[in-house]
């Protein structure tokens, strides 16, 4: 966590963990303090919110279906693995597909989406009745998670199956999660060199829709609530956090003076 501070006013600036252990679920003492005296939760998106999950869903559906025959049979094996249905690679897109399996595949692990960080701030915030508001809209977040082309190619399809069935998904995942849990800053800093996620011109693509694609408008989007006299409580995903085109950097370059909180 963060303490930003701009015009003599402070929010705070939280990098959330999206999977984790229920050891983890309850947030300490500072950063529950912080949250109770903010006027605003901010998050990436409100997954509370009904108009929201209908929009998701329906641009979930985008370009479902286009399982190559050669790799069928692997990937109904994976399927049945995380106890999924044959059909649902007819629901939803091969991207969002494949993290869903990826998350449920870490369930042997004690980790679960349900344990994420920002299910229990949004209790926290209806508890002390912080406004919540959203920094982005499915739209945005989709299209970076899709890409503009909305076909998958076969060699793409065959190195998001080979991940799950080598498990280094998970390998990867879990590594996130330690450090999280450990507070470990820099092991998150230097995740593009550990991650064996950039290895095509695809997968770097979609590191930079994901990411460095999106900061500026999240960073926008708490300078604005900040400048309007909110005390904001910005909770993000910790990765929105790295390098110089991560969320501290460019709230830095925005004019907030940002004390990490140890």
């Amino acid at each position: 966590m963060w303490k930003i501070s701009k015009n003599g006013r402070h929010s705070w600036l939280y990098g959330t963990i999206h999977i984790n252990h229920v050891t983890g679920l309850f947030p300490g003492p500072k950063v529950r303090h912080a949250l109770q005296n903010s006027t605003i939760l901010a998050l990436e998106l409100n997954p509370n919110d009904a108009k929201t999950q209908a929009e998701l869903a329906q641009l979930a559906q985008a370009g479902a279906g286009q399982v190559p025959p050669q790799l069928q049979s692997r990937l109904a094996a994976q399927l049945a693995a995380v106890c999924l249905p044959a059909t649902a690679e007819q629901a939803i897109h091969p991207s969002l597909l494949f993290a869903s399996m990826s998350v449920l595949g870490l369930r042997a692990q004690g980790l679960e989406a349900e344990y994420g960080s920002e299910q229990m701030l949004l209790a926290l915030a209806q508890t002390g009745k912080q406004r919540v508001v959203a920094l982005e809209t499915p739209t945005i977040q989709m299209n970076a998670l899709l890409g503009p082309e909305l076909n998958v190619s076969s060699e793409d399809y065959e190195l998001a199956l080979q991940q799950l069935e080598s498990k280094a998904d998970q390998a990867q995942a879990l590594k996130i999660v330690k450090a999280w849990e450990q507070s470990d800053f820099t092991t998150l800093t230097q995740y593009a060199k550990w991650c064996d996620c950039l290895n095509t011109p695809a997968q770097k693509a979609s590191m930079q829709r994901l990411m460095a694609g999106r900061n500026p408008g999240l960073a926008d989007g708490i300078a604005q609530w900040h400048r309007q006299g909110a005390s904001v409580f910005a909770a993000v995903g910790s990765l929105h956090m790295v390098g110089r085109k991560g969320l501290l950097f460019l709230l830095a370059q925005r004019g907030f003076k940002i004390e990490r909180i140890h």
